[in-house]
C-alpha cells in the first residue's frame, strides 16, 4: 500500500512552484480604436433602445456591462454607466409592467423561490455555456471531501453540486462556472477573467476576479477582490469582505488598484436612496486571511 502523501511537502512544494512563476505585469487599461468603436457602437444601440416603445433586451444590458469593464475611467465610461442604469430601470419597469396582477389586497407577498424563477435571455446564454469543455477542471457531485487541487495556469473551473467541501485550486483559473455550491468554501489564486456563481447556498468563495456575477443564491460570503463589480440578481444573504491570502502566494500587482469589493449591484433593487437589504459588509472583525491550506 502506498504511503500518503504528506501534506506539508504538498504544500511546501506548491508555495515554491508559484513563486518560480513570474506574474505578467499588471496592465493598465487603455482604450484601443477597436473598443472606442465597439462602446460608441453599443451606445447608440443603448440609446436607441431607450427610444424605442419595446423594453431593451437583457442580452443588450449584458453587453454593455461587459464592454464597461474593459474601459479605463473618462466621458464614454461614464456616458454607458449612465446609459446602462437607464436600461436596468426600462427593463425591470417594463417586465414588471408586463406582469398581471390580479391581487385585491394589501397581503405580504411570500418571498420568491429564486432557484425556480423564470431565467432572462442573458441567463440562458450564461447558461449554454456551463458545460465543461474536455480541457477544463471540473468536480460534479462531491460531498465531503477536503481537497488540494492542481491544473495548468489558464483552465476554466466548472463546480457543480457540490456540498459540504473544502475546495483551495492552487492554480490560476481562467473563467470559473459554480453551480448548486451549497455549504461549502472555495479558495482560489487569482481568476483572470470572471467567476458566475448559480443555485448556491451556504457558500463561501474567496476569490480574486475582473467580475463576479450571481444568479439565484442566498447565504454568501465573499471574501473577494474586483476590478469590475459583484453583481447580484435574485440573491440573498450576500455578505462581502476583501481578499486576504497569505504572503508570498498572490502579487500586488495581480490585484486592482482601485478594489471594488464593497462594489456590490443589485440589479433587483433600484431604489436609489436607500441600500440593497440583499447584501452588507462583513465587520472588520469578520474579515480572513486564507491560504494553500486545506483543514482536515
Amino acid at each position: 500500500m502506498s504511503e500518503k502523501p504528506d501534506f506539508e511537502a504538498r504544500k511546501k512544494a506548491m508555495i515554491a512552484r508559484l513563486a518560480a512563476r513570474r506574474p505578467a505585469p499588471k496592465s493598465t487599461v487603455t482604450s484601443t480604436p477597436a473598443a472606442i468603436d465597439e462602446a460608441e457602437d453599443l451606445l447608440k444601440q443603448a440609446e436607441k433602445a431607450l427610444q424605442d416603445a419595446t423594453p431593451p433586451s437583457a442580452k443588450l444590458i449584458a453587453s454593455v456591462e461587459n464592454v464597461l469593464v474593459t474601459l479605463p475611467p473618462g466621458r464614454m465610461s461614464r456616458r454607458l454607466k449612465e446609459t446602462l442604469n437607464q436600461l436596468r430601470q426600462r427593463f425591470t419597469k417594463d417586465s414588471q409592467a408586463s406582469k398581471p396582477s390580479f391581487s385585491f389586497s394589501r397581503k405580504p407577498q411570500a418571498p420568491v423561490n429564486p432557484i425556480t424563477t423564470a431565467k432572462t435571455e442573458s441567463e440562458e446564454v450564461e447558461e449554454a455555456a456551463l458545460v465543461p469543455p474536455p480541457n477544463s477542471f471540473s468536480l460534479t457531485k462531491k460531498n465531503n471531501i477536503r481537497e488540494l487541487c492542481e491544473a495548468d495556469d489558464g483552465t476554466d473551473v466548472f463546480l457543480s453540486e457540490v456540498e459540504d467541501s473544502y475546495l483551495v485550486l492552487g492554480f490560476r483559473s481562467s473563467t470559473v462556472h459554480l453551480s448548486g455550491v451549497r455549504n461549502s468554501t472555495v479558495v482560489f489564486l487569482p481568476v483572470k477573467t470572471s467567476i458566475l456563481i448559480r443555485n448556491c447556498i451556504g457558500l463561501t468563495l474567496v476569490a480574486a476576479a475582473q467580475q463576479i456575477r450571481i444568479h439565484d443564491s442566498t447565504e454568501l460570503n465573499l471574501h473577494v477582490s474586483i476590478r469590475g463589480a459583484v453583481i447580484i440578481e435574485r440573491c440573498s444573504s450576500v455578505r462581502v469582505a476583501p481578499y486576504k491570502m497569505a504572503s508570498g502566494l498572490v502579487e500586488t500587482q495581480e490585484l486592482p488598484e482601485n478594489d471594488k469589493w464593497a462594489d456590490v449591484q443589485d440589479f433587483n433593487w433600484l431604489v436609489t436612496t436607500r441600500p440593497s437589504p440583499n447584501w452588507l459588509k462583513m465587520n472588520n472583525e469578520d474579515w480572513k486571511e486564507f491560504d494553500l491550506q486545506v483543514p482536515q
